[in-house]
C-alpha cells in the first residue's frame, strides 16, 4: 500500500492508531473466515451423503430385482421337485437338472447376502454421515450466533475522525475500505457535513457505498457545489477549516 508518505515536519497529518476498534474488526475477519470454511464443510458433507444416498438406492433397486429373479426362479423349482415327487422321484436326467438349479440358487441366495450386507454398511455410512451434518451444523449454527451477537449486532463504532489538525483512523478492513474513510475525513477537513444518502462518501456510516469505484454522489457534489459557489479563499487569502471534530462511523458487519 503506498496511499502515505513520511513527512516529520508536515502541518497536516494522518495517523493509523491500532486499538480495540481495529483488533475487533480484525477478530471479526478470522471468524468470517472460519465460517466460511465451516460452511464449505457442512456443504461438502451434504453432496457426499445425497451421492451415497444414490448409491444406497441404486443397490436397494438392484437388490429388489435380484431378489425377486430368485422368488421366481425358486417357485418353478419348488414346483418342479414337487411335480417329480408326486411321481416317484424323478429320472436321473430331471434330477440332474433339479440339482443344477438348485446350485444356481444357492449362488443367487450367497449374492443377495452379499448385496444385503453392502445395503447395511451403506445404510450405516450415511447414518455416520448424517451425524457428522448434525454436527457440523450445530456448530456452525452456534457460531454463527457468537459472530452475530459479538459483531453483527454490535452499535455502530468511529472509523476515523477529523479533530481539525490532523485525520486519526482507528479501522479499516482492506485498503479500499481505508481510502473511503480517508476520503470522508478529507471532506470533513474542507469543511463538509454528513448527507442523508447511504451511498454517499459523506454519509456518516460506511456500509453502502461502492468500495471498488469510489465517487461523488450527487449528494457529495452538492456540498463541493455549496462550498465553492461562495469561493474557498477568504478575505485574507486563507482557506478556512473547521475546528470541531467528525466522526465517521462504520458497520461492524463489514
Amino acid at each position: 500500500m503506498s496511499l502515505f508518505q513520511y513527512d516529520s515536519s508536515a502541518s497536516f497529518t494522518i495517523n493509523l492508531i491500532f486499538d480495540q476498534r481495529q483488533q475487533r474488526m480484525l477478530e471479526a475477519k478470522a471468524m468470517k473466515a472460519k465460517l466460511d470454511t465451516r460452511g464449505k464443510s457442512y456443504d461438502n458433507l451434504v453432496d457426499e451423503y445425497n451421492s451415497q444416498l444414490e448409491e444406497k438406492q441404486r443397490l436397494e433397486k438392484n437388490y429388489e430385482h435380484e431378489l425377486s429373479a430368485y422368488n421366481e426362479r425358486l417357485e418353478r423349482h419348488n414346483s418342479d421337485a414337487a411335480y417329480w415327487n408326486n411321481r416317484g422321484g424323478a429320472p436321473s436326467e430331471e434330477f440332474a437338472k433339479l440339482e443344477q438349479d438348485r446350485a444356481g440358487l444357492d449362488d443367487m441366495t450367497d449374492a443377495l447376502t452379499r448385496k444385503r450386507v453392502d445395503i447395511n454398511q451403506a445404510v450405516a455410512d450415511l447414518n455416520g454421515l448424517a451425524k457428522a451434518i448434525d454436527k457440523v451444523a450445530e456448530e456452525h449454527n452456534l457460531e454463527i450466533k457468537l459472530y452475530n451477537g459479538k459483531f453483527v449486532e454490535s452499535r455502530e463504532f468511529e472509523k476515523g475522525v477529523f479533530n481539525g489538525r490532523q485525520i486519526n483512523i482507528f479501522e479499516y478492513n482492506g485498503e479500499n475500505d481505508l481510502k473511503a474513510t480517508l476520503v470522508h475525513e478529507m471532506g470533513h477537513a474542507l469543511g463538509f457535513n454528513h448527507v442523508d444518502d447511504p451511498k454517499a462518501i459523506m454519509f456518516p456510516i460506511l456500509e453502502k457505498q461502492d468500495l471498488t469505484n469510489i465517487h461523488l454522489t450527487p449528494a457529495d457534489a452538492r456540498l463541493v457545489t455549496d462550498k465553492f459557489s461562495g469561493g474557498l479563499v477568504n478575505a485574507k487569502g486563507k482557506a478556512p477549516v473547521r475546528a470541531d471534530y467528525q466522526r465517521h462511523q462504520g458497520n461492524s458487519s463489514r
